[in-house]
């Protein structure tokens, strides 16, 4: 597996170090200055880079519906994986269709279409499927972070009485169709990519190394 420090002497000087900010990304030092060289140095650089970065970003893609695929009850992951793919970027892209319908076997859309309700979409299940949720039902509904204040004033406008209603969750609130949360680790996608940066990472540089070398 790639160490982070590992320089990249061929393509640009460029440095993998970690991003520095707590996360989970990667900074790779120069990047930008080199895809910038590059294609202006040859136009058939930035067409060859984007193919290449695409088959780069789908080995996350590969081990994120692996991870899916392992999930207790992953019915919900697989799905939102669906509409997960790599992009055509000089840079590694993944990007979820937000809009694709997500498919639900107890609660079809074409049943809530009917009903006049709301579509849903693999963007409203993505985070519960990844992150979890799996405590709040509808006999103990969530709690938004904001609430009403209700004040009851006298004539003079001094406050006699105050009284704090909290304010449940847009769409009541009801996370039981999830797994248990688990923070921020996640169960398929963020695992992914903290298995596979340092090797994407190493796989892209040497990709658009030999691209350019090859176009000279």
């Amino acid at each position: 597996m790639a160490k982070f420090g590992t320089s990249v002497r061929s393509a640009g000087q460029m440095v993998i170090k970690p991003s520095g900010t707590g996360n989970d990304a990667v900074v790779i030092e120069g990047l930008m200055e080199f895809l910038r060289a590059a294609s202006q140095s040859s136009p058939e650089f930035n067409k060859q880079a984007r193919l290449a970065s695409k088959r780069v970003a789908q080995i996350i893609v590969d081990e994120a519906t692996k991870n899916a695929a392992l999930v207790r009850d992953g019915r919900q992951a697989l799905q939102v994986m669906k509409g997960i793919k790599a992009q055509s970027d000089r840079i590694p892209t993944i990007k979820l269709d937000e809009k694709s319908g997500f498919v639900s076997q107890s609660f079809p859309n074409r049943k809530r279409g009917k009903r006049g309700g709301k579509k849903v979409t693999r963007a409203d299940v993505f985070f519960g499927a990844e992150f979890g949720g799996g405590k709040f039902g509808k006999s103990n509904k969530t709690k938004a972070q904001a609430a009403k204040i209700y004040e009851r004033k006298d004539s003079s406008g001094r406050v006699i009485e105050r009284q704090t209603k909290q304010l449940a969750r847009k769409g009541s609130g009801h996370t039981t169709q999830f797994l248990r949360h688990r923070g921020t680790s996640g169960y398929f996608f963020w695992p992914a990519v903290r298995q596979k940066k340092d090797q994407i990472a190493l796989e892209y540089l040497g990709a658009i190394d030999r691209i350019y070398k090859n176009l000279q």
